[in-house]
């Protein structure tokens, strides 16, 4: 399946979005939105919205997120303990 913006229907198939490979079509949402099945880079397979994928709503399986959170908080509790010291 393609994509379509207006007329000109775009590929998807192949196409790289941040850490997302998208790997073939999966039919469509309940909305009529086309859905993709995707791999990340952390091998982690996940479904997405093509549009969510174009306008870059989603750039990961969600690994990305966490490992944001993490160094987040990483640097509020490494200013922490220098504050306090």
């Amino acid at each position: 399946m393609t994509e379509t913006r207006g007329r000109k229907p775009v590929e998807m198939v192949g196409k790289r979005f941040g850490k997302l490979l998208v790997k073939e079509d999966a039919g469509k949402n309940n909305k009529g939105r086309l859905l993709y099945k995707c791999i990340c880079d952390c091998g982690k397979e996940k479904t997405f919205e093509g549009t969510a994928l174009r306008f870059g709503s989603v750039i990961s399986c969600g690994c990305q997120l966490k490992k944001n959170r993490a160094a987040y908080f990483k640097g509020i509790l490494k200013n922490e303990a220098t504050v306090d010291a």
